[in-house]
């Protein structure tokens, strides 16, 4: 502890930084997405409007089929490119349309949470996030 005050070392550097931090003067919110995703973003959302158009669930498993289509990403979605093509041709894997599925909301629902049994019929394909990787020792 400092003599001069009655907080420990750590407290006081907190303190002091505390202290030198202004407010923000407009006080906007912190853009939480970086330009490149917001980019990315925003060109897929107005890609995506057009895509939908005149697609049906390509869902071929028994399910409630419902009338709102979404876009399923088999491989996933990211600012990163899935091979040498994408990425001489700059597709991010958001943007690559060589795996979007057209889904209803049930059979994306049900793609999602089994994504083992996606993976064995053709709905998706392996990804680092998938828990089935840790089954396979895929990862160590």
């Amino acid at each position: 502890m400092n003599k001069n005050t009655t907080m420990c070392a750590s407290c006081a550097q907190a303190e002091r930084k505390a202290a030198r931090v202004q407010p923000q003067k407009d006080a906007s919110p912190i853009n939480k997405m970086a330009p490149k995703t917001a980019d990315v973003n925003r060109r897929y959302l107005n890609r995506l409007k057009s895509w939908k158009k005149g697609k049906k669930c390509a869902a071929t498993f028994p399910h409630e089929c419902s009338a709102s289509l979404t876009c399923h990403h088999m491989v996933g979605r990211g600012n990163h490119f899935y091979d040498e093509y994408a990425s001489e041709h700059e597709i991010p894997l958001t943007l690559d349309e060589r795996f979007w599925k057209p889904l209803c909301i049930n059979a994306h629902e049900y793609v999602t949470v089994n994504s083992k049994w996606a993976c064995e019929n053709g709905y998706s394909f392996l990804r680092l996030t998938d828990p089935i990787f840790r089954e396979k020792n895929l990862l160590k």
